[in-house]
């Protein structure tokens, strides 16, 4: 049977398979004539959490004549070696492989550097001989779109071997929503073009296919702060480890005679950040690369060993003048 003959009747099997509601069924059947985007529809709906797993793969199946399955990259807490690829992986790319790839274009809150896709491509010529090429077309062999934030337990998938989602960052963060930085989502690339070339998840741990991306970060920390006399901000760090080391750069931009100094710390905690607000004692790193007195214009170094949940302090200590400074911070995860 084929893709237009089965999606003739998608809302109807959308109510009787799994009781989806009026909404769901009518905004499916906008796209009967197109089997692609009634899929890319009901994988919006699985990512919303508005159907099950099970019912993504049942309404899929009844559509796509290869059948579903939904393979999964998460990332990983744990510290381990550069990822590469392991000879069991190798053996299931079949010679001279080909296919074509229908790439969404970047969206603004995701400004990565657009060769991404391209070295996840190398990658896999480098490494198997297998081609992906990217297309304009509509009927390309894969279809590969950005999302903001899976909250599906994974930072990546694949489905139906076809359809691949990729996170560009997270909320674990201090609650904030923080991209993923380039090598990051690179590598979540490279994983789900190896599903799409047929590969499974691999047992060894450091191997590219196994399910927790190794050593994820976040993008650097590059933001701006308007600090008064007396004043403070904390600056939370974000790391998917235990502990990690940050290298970070403190400039002052509006540098003068008058402009009084500040003071920085590495801090455990928000708590501490509070601590100081109200003039108690507070606890930061004292190894002294991880803080400086009296900054004047710039300080930069590395911050070794800061837990999750540590950030950085800055202070404008009060000495009774009303001076403002603007300083510019940025913070990278070694």
């Amino acid at each position: 049977m084929s893709q237009y003959s089965n999606i003739l009747g998608i809302a109807t099997a959308l109510v009787i398979l799994f009781g989806a509601t009026s909404e769901l069924a009518h905004a499916v059947q906008i796209d009967q004539q197109t089997p692609n985007l009634t899929i890319k529809k009901i994988l919006n709906y699985w990512s919303e959490g508005k159907i099950t797993n099970e019912e993504t793969i049942n309404f899929i199946n009844h559509i796509n004549e290869d059948g579903a399955s939904i393979q999964g990259a998460s990332l990983s807490k744990q510290n381990m070696q550069e990822p590469f690829l392991d000879s069991d992986s190798i053996t299931y790319v079949k010679p001279n492989t080909k296919k074509s790839i229908h790439l969404e274009s970047l969206p603004k809150w995701a400004q990565y550097d657009t060769d991404v896709v391209s070295d996840a491509i190398k990658f896999w010529k480098d490494k198997t001989g297998a081609e992906f090429y990217i297309t304009s077309s509509a009927f390309a062999d894969i279809e590969l779109r950005w999302v903001k934030e899976i909250d599906k337990g994974y930072d990546g998938y694949i489905v139906a071997g076809k359809f691949i989602d990729i996170a560009v960052g997270n909320s674990n963060c201090g609650e904030t929503w923080k991209a993923y930085d380039t090598k990051t989502v690179t590598l979540l690339v490279i994983h789900e073009l190896g599903h799409a070339l047929g590969i499974e998840h691999s047992t060894d741990e450091n191997s590219i296919m196994y399910p927790f991306i190794a050593n994820p970060k976040y993008e650097t920390i590059d933001t701006n702060y308007s600090l008064e006399n007396g004043g403070a901000v904390f600056i939370p760090g974000c790391t998917f480890g235990y502990t990690t080391s940050y290298v970070y750069d403190v400039k002052i931009n509006n540098v003068d005679d008058n402009a009084g100094k500040i003071d920085m710390f590495f801090v455990p905690s928000q708590k501490e950040y509070y601590n100081y607000l109200k003039g108690e004692e507070f606890q930061f790193y004292s190894d002294k690369s991880c803080y400086e007195l009296d900054v004047k214009s710039q300080h930069t170094n590395l911050c070794n060993k800061v837990g999750k949940g540590g950030g950085m302090l800055i202070a404008m200590p009060d000495d009774g003048s009303s001076h403002k400074m603007q300083i510019q911070v940025q913070i990278l995860e070694k």
